[in-house]
């Protein structure tokens, strides 16, 4: 089942937050201020869901995901984004739940 490698890679947004540094489009670092930083994380998890969810809906993403899931063949190209689209969203999860309060 064929399906479009359709997505972009996270260095080509303009900004995005990963562990307190706030990354911008031309590379630079700045650390971010102790108030903006579960907002920012918080923003990384949506704009990973975000793109999981557009790169799902074009072409025939979503049919070759069940596809897979069913242990049918997928094209190569196609698991590799899926593989990092997911890799990407749990790496932001993970950053976010860093900064949880602590349970004792």
């Amino acid at each position: 089942m064929a399906a479009t490698d359709g997505g972009t890679h996270d260095s080509q947004r303009a900004t995005r937050a990963t562990k307190n540094v706030e990354v911008n489009g031309k590379g630079g670092r700045h650390p971010m201020t102790n108030a903006t930083v579960p907002e920012q994380l918080l923003h990384a998890v949506q704009d990973r869901t975000t793109e999981m969810r557009r790169w799902l809906d074009s072409g025939n993403n979503s049919e070759t995901l069940m596809a897979h899931l069913h242990d049918e063949p997928v094209d190569a190209a196609w698991l590799r984004t899926y593989q990092r689209l997911g890799r990407d969203l749990m790496s932001a999860v993970g950053n976010a739940q860093e900064q949880l309060p602590r349970r004792r």
